[in-house]
Formats: C-alpha cells, sequence, structure tokens
C-alpha cells in the first residue's frame, strides 16, 4: 500500500531507496554485534545517506538542494525510525538545513550547503524555547563582547556533532541562532549514550565566539518555531517508523510462534490485541499525513497540526511497544532482540523536539473559531 506522505516519484524513489539501504547496510542483527562507538556513528552509513541525496530534502533549490518537502521528509524520517538509525539525519538534513536556509546570509549557505549535501557537516539543535528547559538549565545568552554563556544539560547529537545550533537570547532579548564550533574555546561537551544507542551531551559555553546565522538585523524567532515544528514533525514521524515495524515483527511472531500445538496467533485475546496495535499505527499514520499537507510550513495550521501529531504519537509509540513486549514474552525482554529497541528508540524520542505536555498546550493554545482548516485533507 502506498504511504499517504508519498505525493510524487521523489518520494516514492527515496521510499524505495531508503527500504533497501535498510535491508543492504542497517540490519539490526548485524549492527548489533558491533561496538556501542561503531553503532552510535557509522561514517560509511553517513556518506550512503550524502550519495542517496536525503540531505537535500530541506535544502533550498538554488543551493542544489530539492527544496522544503515535508512529505520527503516524514517519508525519510519514518524509514529512519524503522531502521533504528542513530546518525543525525533529522538536525542535520532537516532542521539545520532549514534554518540556514531561512537565516543564513549568502556567504554561509555558500560555504556551509556544499558541506552538508556532502556529509561532511554534523549538526547537533540546541533550539528548545526556556519554558521547555529543564530546571538545571541556563539559557544560552550573548554578552555584550557578542559572545555566548550557558548551560544545557540535555542536547541530543551533540556528542558527535562538529557544530551546534543554538538559541540565544541577547540583553534586551532579542532572539537569534548561533553556529558554534564543537572545537571552539570555552565550548564545554560532556558526552553521556542514550538508552537507545543514540547520544547526547551537556554543553557548556562560557565566553564563545561563535558564528551568527543572518546578517545581524532580524529576529529569529519565527524561524526557530518553524524548525521546531520540522523537528517535532520529523521525531513523530521516526516513532511512526518505529510503530509500524513493532507491529510487523509482532504480527510475524503471533504467526510463527506455536504453543500447545498451535500458533498463539489463533488465541482470540492476542488478536484483539493485535489489532488494537494497528490502529494505533493507523492513527499515527494519520495524524502525521494531515500535518503534512495542512498548509506550508509557518502557517498556523500546519503548527496546529504537527503539536497534534507529537502529542499522540508520543503517547500511542510507547503503547505499541509495551504491547510487542508483551506479546513476544520473555524474549522480548532480551537486550538482543528488537522488541526492546523499539521501546527505548520511542523513550528517548518523547524527549527530543517537545515532550507531550509542550505540545499539549500549544495545541490548545491554538485552538479558536478562527483556526483556518480550509484545504486540509
Amino acid at each position: 500500500m502506498t504511504s499517504p506522505m508519498i505525493e510524487d516519484e521523489i518520494d516514492a524513489a527515496l521510499d524505495d531507496v531508503a527500504r533497501k539501504f535498510a535491508v543492504s547496510e542497517y540490519g539490526f542483527e548485524e549492527r548489533y554485534r558491533l561496538g556501542a562507538a561503531a553503532r552510535r556513528f557509522s561514517a560509511d552509513a553517513w556518506a550512503s545517506l550524502a550519495e542517496m541525496g536525503w540531505f537535500s530534502v530541506a535544502t533550498p533549490e538554488d543551493r542544489d538542494g530539492l527544496g522544503l518537502r515535508m512529505s520527503s521528509i516524514a517519508v525519510l524520517a519514518e524509514a529512519a525510525g524503522a531502521m533504528f538509525m542513530n546518525e543525525p539525519l533529522s538536525d542535520t538534513a532537516f532542521v539545520g538545513a532549514y534554518l540556514l536556509g531561512a537565516l543564513g546570509s549568502d556567504a554561509q549557505q555558500s560555504n556551509h550547503f556544499p558541506e552538508l549535501l556532502g556529509g561532511s557537516l554534523r549538526l547537533a539543535t540546541a533550539l528548545e524555547p526556556p519554558a521547555w528547559l529543564p530546571d538545571a538549565a541556563t539559557p544560552i545568552t550573548i554578552d555584550g563582547q557578542g559572545l555566548l554563556n550557558g548551560m544545557l544539560p540535555f542536547v541530543a547529537g551533540a556528542d558527535i556533532a562538529d557544530a551546534i545550533l543554538v538559541r540565544a537570547t541577547d540583553g534586551v532579548g532579542g532572539v537569534q541562532v548561533h553556529l558554534v564550533d564543537s572545537a571552539s574555546a570555552g565550548v564545554e561537551i560532556a558526552r553521556y549514550p542514550l538508552a537507545d544507542g543514540r547520544g547526547a551531551a551537556r554543553i557548556t559555553l562560557t565566553g564563545v565566539a561563535s558564528e551568527r546565522l543572518g546578517d545581524g538585523s532580524a529576529d529569529a524567532s519565527v524561524a526557530l518555531d518553524d524548525a521546531l515544528a520540522i523537528g517535532a514533525l520529523a521525531t513523530a514521524a521516526d516513532s511512526l517508523g518505529v510503530m509500524d515495524r513493532a507491529l510487523q515483527v509482532t504480527v510475524e511472531y503471533l504467526k510463527t510462534r506455536v504453543q500447545f500445538g498451535r500458533p498463539i496467533g489463533t488465541n482470540q485475546v492476542l488478536q484483539h490485541r493485535a489489532v488494537d496495535m494497528y490502529v494505533y499505527v493507523a492513527e499515527a499514520r494519520a495524524v502525521i499525513s494531515a500535518a503534512v499537507h495542512a498548509g506550508p510550513v509557518g502557517s498556523a495550521i500546519f503548527a496546529h497540526h504537527v503539536h497534534a501529531a507529537k502529542a499522540i504519537i508520543d503517547a500511542s509509540a510507547r503503547k505499541v511497544a509495551h504491547e510487542m513486549i508483551q506479546m513476544h514474552g520473555g524474549i522480548g525482554m532480551a537486550d538482543e532482540h528488537v522488541a526492546g529497541q523499539c521501546l527505548k528508540r520511542v523513550m528517548v524520542n518523547e524527549q527530543i523536539y517537545g515532550r507531550r505536555r509542550d505540545h499539549l498546550r500549544l495545541f490548545a493554545a491554538g485552538v479558536s473559531d478562527d483556526l483556518d482548516m480550509a484545504g486540509v485533507r
């Protein structure tokens, strides 16, 4: 069945090559046998993503990209989730590319887009507004000399990033986006692994010189909101990929696991639970599709649907993962089984680009009688 996110031949080609890549180069069993460092980041896999054009789906056409294609982002993010990809695809190719195109000067785009498209620039993002940060965080600020200061205890992907895109506030409350070289003086990066094999870091900036995106005149608040929406939608689509894989593996297990002389899938109770999993997956796919088709990035209706998608899928993905483990029994608890990886992946995704409560609040704030639903498919 064709995914509702696939809009044209470009999406279909990306979907097809992603499925082939998952089988030929990114199998779970083969990667599980690797050491933790090798699983965290594969230079060969990253180079393959660049060659397949995955880094072009949020890159402007005049910078050798495909333009901002939300359907393609959803297709690739879903594929990344299904194969448990650890490389920083969303931060670099989706959110990072969008911000560079939306805010970057001509010189910045000329310098950085060739690096990004070629796979020689890995990005992490620290874009969350202060209201989303934990109590232990110190939001990044810009001092009188233009230097950055602050501490963020959780920045996903910062453990392997060449540079970090950070939200920073100046002395009068203006919001800017700065590109921070991970090797710059004054940058302290305390790396740690995440439960699913990805990584993060606590970053501390003390008088750090950085590169502000843009010409220095515009406030970046609007572009940041759009970038967070793109990241949230990609993360939700990633969890959808995990959910779909959990469903497929579970259904196959119910067909082949034999107890008392018959497949356990003949048990009506397990059939009903499998149907519940299917409903959660179908609902998740529907809300992702609704967000993709709601309206252009930057519109209120697009943001509204993204908040709904992230909030709904954060909850339903964990339910699907729990059901998978329950129906697999003891083997589902084994670290080397895919069931545990499904649960770990969606639990990490819950913490990225806004938690469920953050998106529920924004969804509620956006509900109004004058919200334009025209054109939503």
